[in-house]
């Protein structure tokens, strides 16, 4: 990767742009996953809190809000 980093794109090797296609495909599908917990963690707490079971269970609710927080850092 550090090499990677040192050359130009277009003198790049075909082996070397197939291991940059990968990492970015990976970072993509990652990041594709973060948004869909970080979705799940969202609708989940506000179901919560229209229910009212949000504040029966507050350890949950700070998991929850923690959880999200955590996600969103990693965008």
């Amino acid at each position: 990767m550090n090499r990677m980093k040192k050359i130009n794109f277009r003198d790049m090797q075909k082996d070397e742009l197939q291991k940059l296609w990968k990492i970015a495909l990976r970072g993509l599908d990652v990041r594709d996953k973060v948004e869909r917990e970080i979705s799940t963690i969202t609708d989940e707490l506000h179901t919560r809190k229209e229910n009212g079971t949000l504040n029966c269970a507050y350890k949950l609710g700070w998991a929850l809000e923690e959880n999200m927080h955590r996600l969103k850092g990693l965008r």
